[in-house]
């Protein structure tokens, strides 16, 4: 419904650029204003975040206000193309950098670090496949090294106290297994990406609706060793990619399939399915609106494109 609202806005009235600028910067203010007074975004939205985690703005947790900041500046991309404003540009770089000072979410800076090494490597492959290297993949690949060394040292200068010092210090110690065994919140979260994917082989491919995941991951959890400890007891998958797959069985499989192919065919290149892929599988709610609303606006981006070319006899 959101995907359908959305693109007929789009065609009928072109991107809102204006409406969302306003919008992240609203959200980046209350932010801000939480730092003055925390009390005052409880008044707005449910306040769920301890003294070492990060700001929540609007969000009723830092890993969902971090999740929006991670879309929103994607979907301010992805209507630009290569030709971002500066106005865009500021806005992108607001985002990025607010995910890492305010929202301080540990699993959105993972999002980062894995889009930035998914980059990387189809980058070099590309390179590698055609034996010539373009100037702007050593540039795009300098960049990212340069701002991952940026990123780990200022976490662990300026934010020594906050949760994503702490699991990068654990990390280190024990690796990821080892985090895993001990962090509940992050047992609980990798718990639903990989019992509803086990779920929909366990089914095979038998859709398992809404109400049946509870008891497929009692029956399911003992296979794994221990691995899963932590429980977060909640009906709802965690995963947006795991609810669709495991809910609709093989019709999320095709619904999936044909979100990629609207996506291939309006011009996203292969790094960013393969990164929209991955963000997808982790603790995103199905119920989340920006990843239709960034669908929507790939496909009325395609449309554009392929209209343009149509005109010039392509």
């Amino acid at each position: 419904m959101v995907y359908i609202s959305f693109y007929n806005f789009l065609i009928r009235n072109g991107f809102p650029g204006k409406f969302f600028f306003v919008a992240g910067l609203t959200w980046i203010a209350f932010a801000l204003v939480e730092i003055v007074d925390p009390s005052i975004p409880s008044y707005l939205s449910p306040y769920r975040t301890t003294p070492d985690r990060g700001l929540t703005s609007l969000a009723p947790e830092p890993t969902f206000f971090g999740i929006f900041l991670l879309f929103f500046a994607w979907i301010i991309i992805a209507k630009s193309g290569d030709s971002l404003s500066r106005k865009d540009k500021v806005l992108v770089a607001l985002m990025i950098g607010s995910i890492f000072v305010l929202a301080q979410s540990s699993m959105v800076i993972l999002y980062l670090a894995t889009a930035a090494m998914i980059y990387a490597i189809f980058a070099f492959v590309r390179t590698v496949s055609r034996l010539k290297a373009r100037k702007t993949h050593f540039v795009v690949m300098l960049l990212l090294i340069a701002f991952a060394m940026i990123a780990f040292y200022g976490i662990n200068s300026f934010l020594v106290d906050s949760r994503v010092a702490k699991l990068l210090s654990q990390v280190m110690d024990v690796g990821i297994a080892g985090l895993v065994a001990y962090d509940a919140s992050i047992s609980a979260r990798i718990e639903d990406v990989f019992l509803s994917l086990h779920g929909f082989v366990f089914h095979n491919g038998v859709p398992g609706g809404l109400d049946t995941f509870e008891a497929t991951k009692d029956v399911l959890r003992g296979q794994w060793n221990g691995l899963f400890w932590y429980s977060s007891f909640q009906s709802k998958i965690m995963s947006w990619l795991g609810a669709l797959l495991y809910e609709l069985g093989w019709f999320g499989v095709i619904a999936f399939g044909a979100i990629l192919h609207a996506a291939r065919r309006s011009g996203v290149t292969w790094s960013e399915i393969t990164i929209f892929t991955v963000v997808l599988l982790g603790a995103i709610p199905v119920a989340f609106p920006l990843v239709p609303v960034l669908i929507a606006t790939w496909v009325y981006k395609g449309r554009g494109l392929r209209s343009s070319r149509g005109r010039h006899g392509f």
